[in-house]
């Protein structure tokens, strides 16, 4: 009973030290709600929110009634919902009207994918074939990537049924964007575009994407007038973005593509020390300047590095060009023969490509004839590749189920994988060329044609088309 009675009193004890904590607990939260601290002292006013309701009035909520409304701890009930309209009126000095805020929302249009401003609604499995076979400029073929997107497939299976690598999927659907602003931006010389057409022309707009949209039409023409890839592409942007900064020096460059690329060069000659290679620069920057103060600031430059010991000479005339890994990207593919005329033997037999040394010079094996070809992934990957001419264009469209009838299409090239020993088995989608009969001229087939034992000569990785047939 004793030690029942010592318990009993170190409960009590504990439950009135407790019940002490909570009411100061209280008292500390109540002091805060009313602007002091917790020893009863004001707290300072000067917080971020209070000085910009200071000279107006407190924002009081209504009832329907129209009676100022309580808060819950003052025995009211929680604030009505038309209500919050008159509180956020209060907020802006005044009352807007039932029509203003529809329609500053109904002002706000978000920018559509791609710069297109329909969504392009294919089979993915349609699109796959389109974007494998590279039915389309490569800015059409974005619009498909991004079908097959919403559609549910992820990069990785986009990659294994395209032959388009993630990397190469991100850099068509960016390079649209700025194609396509290109094509809207009344500005820009449309009989440049062709020039953005080609294979490597995602990656050209990609470096060219990093400008303000204010600076990307002319930077874009520059590139097409001057031809560069995707190197000389990149240099020039970060030109244009670093003249802003670049203060020093920057006196008779004007903010032009050309003149900004230029004053980039001037930078690199005075940071040089060979005077050879000073003057390599500098005819870099004669080459791209665009206005008549850079021409003239940049031949001073060159006149007082050359009068230093050949007060006589003019600047050299000849151009230095430095190859770049990709300007050697190019390989030999043995031209098998016609479409139409060509046999399974002269397939077999066309030659492999020769081993080519410094800047690709070889020796060809025999007289046969060669195509040159970019080293696009498919090519990279094939083992026995060859390729077979197709005089009309229509022929091929007609197997990619693009067209039935209609009029003759330019000639078109098939890059060809032979198949030995231990073929693969023929795929549904994919095109193949076989006989008819022994001995007869290849034809064209779908995959889906080609009945079961029966082997094809070879498999289509890619169809060529000349630029004259894309669609621009």
């Amino acid at each position: 009973g004793r030690e029942a009675g010592i318990f009993r009193h170190v409960r009590m004890a504990m439950a009135s030290h407790l019940g002490a904590s909570r009411a100061l607990s209280t008292t500390k939260r109540e002091l805060r709600g009313r602007g002091r601290r917790a020893d009863g002292s004001r707290r300072s006013q000067e917080r971020p929110g209070v000085l910009a309701m200071a000279g107006r009035e407190r924002p009081t909520l209504y009832t329907p009634d129209g009676k100022p409304y309580k808060a819950e701890a003052d025995g009211g009930g929680p604030p009505p919902a038309h209500s919050l309209k008159q509180f956020r009126d209060s907020l802006d000095g005044g009352k807007r009207t039932e029509e203003e805020v529809p329609q500053a929302r109904m002002n706000f249009r978000p920018p559509s994918e791609l710069g297109l401003d329909q969504a392009v609604d294919v089979d993915p499995d349609s699109a796959a074939q389109l974007i494998r076979s590279r039915a389309k400029p490569w800015f059409e073929l974005a619009k498909l990537l991004l079908a097959m997107e919403r559609s549910g497939w992820n990069s990785s299976k986009i990659a294994e049924a395209t032959d388009l690598d993630p990397r190469m999927q991100n850099t068509w659907k960016t390079a649209s964007s700025v194609y396509f602003s290109l094509q809207a931006d009344p500005a820009f010389e449309k009989e440049l575009l062709p020039y953005f057409a080609t294979e490597v022309s995602p990656e050209i707009l990609a470096e060219v994407r990093i400008l303000p949209s204010n600076q990307r039409s002319s930077a874009a023409a520059f590139v097409a007038k001057n031809s560069f890839q995707v190197m000389q592409a990149r240099e020039l942007s970060r030109a244009i973005k670093d003249w802003r900064f670049r203060l020093d020096g920057r006196t008779g460059f004007s903010n032009t593509p050309g003149d900004a690329l230029a004053f980039k060069y001037w930078r690199d000659a005075n940071e040089l020390k060979k005077k050879g290679e000073i003057l390599a620069k500098i005819e870099n920057a004669l080459k791209v300047a665009e206005t008549e103060p850079a021409v003239r600031k940049l031949r001073a430059f060159a006149n007082s590095l050359l009068e230093e010991d050949m007060p006589t000479q003019d600047l050299p005339t000849a151009s230095v060009i430095e190859l770049e890994q990709q300007d050697m990207s190019f390989a030999q593919v043995s031209m098998a023969g016609l479409l139409g005329e060509v046999s399974a033997k002269e397939v077999a037999d066309a030659p492999n490509p020769p081993s080519t040394g410094l800047f690709g010079i070889c020796r060809p094996p025999n007289d046969a004839k060669w195509a040159i070809l970019p080293r696009w992934p498919a090519l990279q990957r094939a083992v026995q590749a060859t390729c077979v001419l197709v005089q009309d264009g229509l022929i091929v469209d007609k197997a990619l189920r693009k067209a039935n009838e209609g009029k003759s299409k330019p000639p078109a090239l098939l890059l060809l994988e032979r198949f030995g020993v231990g073929q693969e088995r023929p795929v549904q989608t994919d095109l193949y060329l076989m006989e008819e009969a022994a001995g007869s001229p290849l034809q064209l087939v779908l995959g889906s044609a080609i009945k079961d034992g029966a082997k094809p000569c070879a498999k289509v990785l890619a169809v060529v088309k000349s630029p004259s047939s894309r669609v621009v």
